[in-house]
């Protein structure tokens, strides 16, 4: 009977054992990669309300948990306006007027409204990158979400490329492992700036979107912002925090 019991046992727990192996990476295709990046991007183009938020985090090399910066960012669309707050730069839209402020270089620059378009690579942009690889894989990484790779053959820009998407054809991550480049700096050295001699690097970008929430909650306002101010004759000033950035007016009546 304990022979029978122990064995039940092994049954049992090998089972186990093997249900919670993590998936495997499997070959992938070329079409394949495309037809999935290319949903997602169709689901940023086409929902016409949503906000989501972003991380940007680098690292150091492809597979630390040490990183190097990181900051959060968020996006909010509702039909032709949107707005988004990202590594010092804001940008907002309604059905008057674009504007982006550069706070790094203390600029504010308003244009004509234009189409909805994000800052991630286009569906065409990838099926270019995919001219030059040596290996497509595709990996479960959670029960809704899969996770596609590109290795790409060697040169001075990357050396692979993941997203990962959603049942729903969402995007939730996308990582750029940069090719090897040389450090002459030694952005971990001691507090007195020693230099170091020529360190190789191979960092890595991952950017995360999460906190979808579709449609969007949004009021008016969300889109306008009154520290840049437009007459009844469409002059525009800058107040605020702004008054004394340079103003550059791009947009298309100035023409006239």
């Amino acid at each position: 009977m304990s022979k029978i019991i122990t064995t039940v046992l092994f049954a049992f727990l090998f089972s186990i054992s093997s249900y919670a192996q993590p998936s495997a990476w499997q070959a992938s295709g070329k079409q394949e990669i495309i037809e999935e990046y290319k949903n997602a991007c169709n689901w940023l183009m086409n929902t016409p309300s949503y906000f989501f938020r972003l991380k940007y985090t680098s690292y150091k090399d492809y597979v630390t948990k040490e990183y190097l910066e990181s900051a959060e960012a968020y996006y909010k669309r509702v039909t032709n306006n949107y707005r988004t707050d990202a590594l010092g730069i804001k940008t907002l839209q309604n059905s008057k007027i674009k504007i982006v402020v550069d706070t790094a270089n203390n600029t504010v620059t308003v244009m004509s409204p234009s189409s909805v378009s994000l800052t991630i690579s286009s569906a065409e942009e990838l099926e270019t990158m995919l001219n030059n690889t040596k290996a497509l894989k595709k990996i479960k990484a959670s029960k809704t979400t899969v996770c596609y790779r590109v290795d790409f053959n060697k040169n001075s820009l990357y050396e692979a490329y993941e997203f990962s998407v959603n049942d729903k054809g969402i995007l939730e991550r996308i990582t750029f492992y940069y090719s090897e480049q040389n450090n002459n700096e030694n952005e971990y050295a001691q507090q007195s700036n020693e230099k170091s001699k020529g360190s190789k690097m191979k960092p890595r970008l991952e950017i995360l979107f999460f906190g979808y929430q579709v449609p969007a909650l949004f009021s008016k306002s969300d889109f306008e912002d009154p520290q840049v101010l437009i007459n009844a004759k469409g002059k525009i000033s800058l107040t605020g925090s702004y008054k004394n950035y340079r103003l550059l007016d791009y947009r298309l009546h100035n023409e006239k």
